[in-house]
C-alpha cells in the first residue's frame, strides 16, 4: 500500500477471500507428514518435536502471512476455516462409517 492510501476496511468476508488466495487445491499428502497444495506451498508438517511427538499436523503459513497487510486477521480466520472445514469432514465421515457399520454383513 502506498503512503496516505487508505486500506478498504475490513470484513470477515473480505479476510476470507484473501485466506482462499493463500493455497491453491488440490492439496496432497507426502509420506513423510507434509501437506503441500498444488503448487507445492507447505500447508501442513507433522509438527513432531524429537522426544514430544503430540501434535498430528501443524498449519504453516505465518512466514508469508507476517508480509501480508492484517496479517492476524488473516491467521486467525484461516484457523476459524480450517476448523470448519474438519468440523465438516470428521462429521460426514463419522455418518458415512455409521451406516456401513449398520448394513448387515454378507456371509
Amino acid at each position: 500500500m502506498k503512503p496516505n492510501e487508505k486500506s478498504e476496511p475490513l470484513t470477515k468476508d473480505k479476510i476470507k477471500a484473501e485466506v482462499l488466495k493463500l493455497y491453491t487445491p488440490p492439496f496432497h499428502y507426502s509420506s513423510a507428514g507434509y501437506i503441500f497444495d498444488s503448487e507445492g506451498h507447505t500447508f501442513s508438517d507433522s509438527g513432531c518435536v524429537v522426544g514430544e511427538e503430540r501434535m498430528m499436523a501443524r498449519i504453516r503459513g505465518w512466514g508469508r502471512l507476517s508480509y501480508m497487510e492484517h496479517p492476524h486477521e488473516l491467521q486467525d480466520a484461516a484457523g476459524e476455516m480450517y476448523a470448519e472445514a474438519l468440523n465438516l469432514y470428521w462429521a460426514q465421515a463419522t455418518k458415512a462409517t455409521s451406516k456401513n457399520s449398520e448394513k448387515p454383513s454378507e456371509t
